[in-house]
């Protein structure tokens, strides 16, 4: 859990030269997948995206979640449903990514969901086989969620 990552060292090397501070952050969001664990992630000034996670009575240190194609990430956010876990990040050039964890797969990879996404997201479920997101896309508040069959719908206005 310790390996560094170069995301990291410049992170560490920005908190150095500020005497110490930690790293400013401009985002942050936190999910518990029930019954398993906790998890936090936060993106940094730089546009990193780090997470840590609570498990088995500890935290785990930051770790750098890579995004694709070295994108970097202005909003995070995240919800769980059941035993999974949503994430979403909008990149800095308004691309919104998701991923999802579950126990028996860990992390999936990255998926595209378009352009035009500004502003931070945030993410509910109202039942364990639900999630949904709200977020600015093309600059009308819209939504999205995850259905009973783990299916997401389209996106539609918020009005």
């Amino acid at each position: 859990m310790n390996a560094r990552t170069p995301d990291l060292d410049v992170i560490a090397a920005a908190a150095r030269q500020t005497g110490g501070v930690s790293p400013s952050f401009v985002s942050a969001s936190a999910t518990t997948v029930a019954g398993h664990h906790a998890e936090v992630f936060a993106v940094s000034s730089e546009g990193v995206l780090l997470h840590r996670w609570w498990y088995e009575d500890c935290w785990s240190d930051w770790h750098t979640m890579t995004l694709r194609r070295g994108e970097r990430a202005s909003h995070v956010a995240a919800g769980a449903h059941d035993c999974f876990a949503d994430l979403f990040v909008v990149t800095t050039d308004g691309q919104l990514l998701h991923r999802w964890w579950g126990p028996e797969q860990g992390w999936s990879t990255w998926s595209g969901w378009g352009a035009g996404f500004s502003g931070p997201a945030t993410v509910a479920s109202q039942r364990p086989d639900h999630n949904e997101i709200w977020i600015i896309r093309n600059g009308v508040f819209s939504h999205r969620w995850l259905s009973q069959y783990h299916e997401w719908s389209a996106w539609q206005r918020f009005v």
